[in-house]
C-alpha cells in the first residue's frame, strides 16, 4: 500500500464513509499537503514534517501526532481517549471534523513558524 486511496480500498468496517469523510475535508482544507502512507496510515506532511498520522480502527478513528495541539485544544477534547499524540474519536458517533481540521491548521502553523515561512 502507498497511498491514501490504497488504504481505503482496503478498509472493511462498516464506518468506512466516515473515515472517507474525515480524508476529503481535511483534503479540501489542505490542499497544498503531501499525501503518502507512513506507518501504515495515512499520513499528511506539510514542509517536509508530518502534519498528522490517521487510522481506522474497530471502535474509532485515531488521529496522531498532534501532541502540541493537546493544551490548546483541552476543552473540546476532555471526553476523548488521548496519549501523548493522539487522540482517539469514537466510530460510532459524530466525528468532529472541524475539530480535527482546527488541530491540523494550529498544528501546520507551528510548523510553518519553525521554519521560519
Amino acid at each position: 500500500m502507498q497511498s491514501i486511496n490504497e488504504y481505503i480500498e482496503l478498509i472493511d468496517h462498516p464506518y468506512k464513509e466516515k473515515f472517507i469523510e474525515l480524508i476529503s475535508h481535511i483534503r479540501r482544507v489542505y490542499p497544498n499537503c503531501e499525501e503518502k502512507i507512513s506507518y501504515g496510515m495515512p499520513c499528511f506532511v506539510w514542509m517536509g514534517k508530518p502534519l498528522v498520522y490517521l487510522a481506522i480502527y474497530p471502535n474509532h478513528i485515531g488521529v496522531y501526532a498532534l501532541p502540541m495541539t493537546h493544551k490548546k485544544f483541552e476543552s473540546q477534547l476532555s471526553n476523548y481517549k488521548r496519549g501523548k499524540g493522539s487522540v482517539q474519536f469514537p466510530i460510532s458517533d459524530n466525528i468532529p471534523i472541524s475539530l480535527i481540521t482546527s488541530m491540523i491548521g494550529y498544528h501546520q502553523n507551528y510548523i510553518s513558524n519553525l521554519k521560519g515561512k
